[in-house]
């Protein structure tokens, strides 16, 4: 008897748990809808500030700044759950499933709020923010997988040493650490196009805006900067220390000091592609 109690009690607190979860991710979803509007609108006051808000930098941004929520609020949720629950079970995947969806549905929502005030035309702004929607339901499929499997991305989610796509080309745990080691490069990978996608917008937003918060010198180092980067990237392997060398001052410690720029967005947008595709690799 005492431990058909003991079995009872176990099953109620994971009830409790299990509602507990379905409640906060109905908040966090709602909150990462509120986080998106707040993005969208800022770039659009950014943009308007530079006179391109009727452009296709309006449109870019959108993508960028959709994805990058999308990602950040997700792994946020399946690390809180499994570290709730402890494990993935089929429940706990439908949990998760049903979170992803509606950050979908919320974050293209607050999109279609958008759209209209960007002043382009009714049929582009339709036509681009539908691809948007398209981009973010193929994330929601892949971090669904890698959910599935325990995985954020190329990390290890919970409070597990992060996996870096790095590891894979060692067969000993005793070697440099990740950001010392070289990776070979997919460029077929959609890690990889995404984060040279971002990396193409951020060195053209530096080289077009009139509005960087800084010397003129140290805007074209930074251009300099992210272009020798993605050359680095177009090679079949790169040293993760060189990349991280080249790209920090700008993607974490300028994002880190300057609030509220145009720069500082795509410069944070980019910083998450490479996260999502490389792991932590700024230290």
């Amino acid at each position: 008897m005492r431990r058909l109690l003991q079995c009872d009690s176990s099953g109620g607190r994971m009830t409790d748990k299990r509602a507990y979860l379905g409640r906060s991710l109905n908040q966090r979803a709602y909150d990462a809808a509120d986080k998106a509007a707040a993005a969208f609108e800022a770039l659009m006051r950014q943009n308007a500030a530079l006179g391109r808000l009727a452009s296709g930098h309006t449109l870019i941004g959108f993508k960028t700044e959709a994805l990058r929520i999308f990602n950040e609020e997700f792994a946020s949720a399946a690390s809180f759950a499994l570290n709730l629950l402890d494990s993935v079970d089929e429940e706990t995947s439908q949990a998760i499933a049903y979170f992803a969806n509606r950050l979908v549905e919320l974050i293209y929502g607050k999109l279609v709020i958008c759209g209209p005030g960007t002043g382009i035309a009714e049929a582009t702004v339709a036509r681009e923010l539908n691809n948007i929607k398209i981009a973010l339901q193929e994330r929601r499929e892949r971090v669904l997988d890698d959910f599935a499997h325990g995985m954020a991305g190329d990390k290890r989610i919970k409070t597990d040493p992060v996996v870096s796509i790095a590891d894979t080309q060692s067969t000993s745990p005793d070697e440099a650490p990740a950001s010392d080691r070289v990776v070979r490069i997919d460029h077929n990978s959609v890690g990889y196009r995404e984060t040279e996608e971002a990396l193409d917008t951020l060195e053209h937003g530096l080289k077009s805006t009139n509005d960087f918060p800084g010397e003129p010198e140290e805007k074209d180092q930074f251009v300099a900067e992210v272009s020798a980067a993605r050359r680095l990237l177009q090679a079949a392997r790169v040293r993760i220390a060189a990349l991280a060398e080249l790209l920090k001052p700008l993607l974490v410690q300028f994002v880190a000091k300057v609030k509220d720029n145009v720069i500082a967005t795509l410069a944070a947008a980019a910083g998450a592609a490479i996260l999502a595709w490389l792991g932590h690799i700024f230290g």
